[in-house]
């Protein structure tokens, strides 16, 4: 399972970080990264989970947000 509490910068929501130029700093500075995330590090994560390193990974929750829940 995945915690996407973060914001990630998508096509979805480019008019939205685009109709305000002060939006994505914003967003952006709420998290400990400072960033906005990348989608391909979603594909990072649900690769490591299918890989043979998350072998012995069992009933968890693989947050990736920027570290927003850490500060929520």
């Amino acid at each position: 399972m995945f915690d996407l509490s973060g914001q990630f910068a998508t096509d979805g929501n480019s008019g939205l970080r685009a109709s305000d130029p002060g939006f994505q700093p914003r967003i952006a500075s709420r998290a400990p990264a400072g960033r906005w995330g990348d989608p391909t590090e979603l594909g990072a994560a649900a690769v490591y989970l299918a890989s043979r390193a998350a072998g012995f990974t069992t009933g968890g929750v693989l947050t990736v947000d920027g570290g927003l829940t850490a500060v929520i």
